[in-house]
C-alpha cells in the first residue's frame, strides 16, 4: 500500500458527492455520484485512506499519526509503528516493502468501496443510528460487508445490511448485466440469517460500486 494521507483537514467524503434520494411504494435508494471535474479522485482517495487508516488505529492513534508524518513529511517511521502499521495494513493493501503478497484487485477494490459506502452512510444518516458494524478485517471474511441499526419514529428499529459487489459492464447496454449483479448480492444477503430475525427492516441492501464511466456509488433499500 502506499502511504496516503490528506491534506484536507477535517474534510467528510459526503462533501465529494452528490446525494440524491428516491422513494418508491416498494423500496428506497441512495444514489452517490462523484464528478472527477469538480474534485480529483486522488483527492478523495486521499481522504479515504485518512479515514481508513485513522479507523484501523483507533485505539493506538500515535501510529496513526506515524503514517500520516510519513506520508506527508517523510518522516522514517519507529519500529513499534512500523510492526503496528504492517499488521494493520499489511494484510488487506500490502506493504511498500512487499513483506504481503502482491493483493488481489478485485478484493481490494471491493474492500476500499466497502469502506467508502459505510463512512458515507454514518455521515449524514437519515435516522438516528444506534449501532455500527463496520466492514470486517479483510475483504474475505463472511456475512454482510457492514451493519447500521436505527431507531425510528416510534422506537421501532430497523437495520441496514449490505454486501459489496464489483460492476464491469462488457457492453454498452449493461442493465441486465448490472440486475444480474445487484440479484446476487441481494440473494446473498436475504439468504443470511441475520436477514430473517425479527427486526422491522428495509429489504437488505445491494451495493454495486463502481459503475463505469463517472464514479458513482449507489443502495438499494
Amino acid at each position: 500500500m502506499q502511504y496516503l494521507c490528506t491534506r484536507q483537514g477535517n474534510m467528510t467524503l459526503s462533501s465529494f458527492f452528490v446525494s440524491i434520494r428516491h422513494n418508491n411504494s416498494t423500496h428506497n435508494w441512495i444514489l452517490n455520484s462523484h464528478d472527477s471535474g469538480d474534485v480529483t479522485i486522488d483527492t478523495l482517495a486521499q481522504v479515504l485512506a485518512n479515514n481508513i487508516v485513522r479507523f484501523r488505529c483507533r485505539r493506538c492513534l500515535q501510529h496513526f499519526e506515524s503514517w500520516k508524518n510519513k506520508a506527508e513529511n517523510d518522516i522514517p517511521l519507529n519500529d513499534a509503528s512500523k510492526q503496528a502499521l504492517r499488521a494493520f495494513l499489511g494484510p488487506t493493501f500490502g506493504t511498500p516493502d512487499h513483506e504481503y503478497r502482491e493483493p488481489n484487485i478485485d478484493h481490494l477494490e471491493g474492500f476500499v468501496g466497502e469502506w467508502l459506502w459505510y463512512f458515507l452512510s454514518i455521515e449524514n444518516p437519515t435516522e438516528t443510528i444506534l449501532h455500527k458494524v463496520p466492514p470486517g478485517f479483510k475483504s474475505t471474511d463472511p456475512g454482510g460487508d457492514a451493519l447500521l441499526i436505527h431507531r425510528l419514529i416510534g422506537n421501532e428499529l430497523l437495520f441496514r445490511l449490505w454486501e459489496m459487489k464489483k460492476f464491469a459492464p462488457k457492453a454498452t447496454d449493461s442493465t441486465q448485466q448490472l440486475n444480474s449483479t445487484v440479484n446476487r448480492a441481494y440473494s446473498q444477503l436475504n439468504s443470511s440469517n441475520f436477514s430473517r430475525q425479527s427486526w422491522k427492516s428495509e429489504a437488505p441492501s445491494a451495493l454495486v460500486y463502481p459503475f463505469s464511466g463517472q464514479e458513482k456509488a449507489g443502495k438499494v433499500s
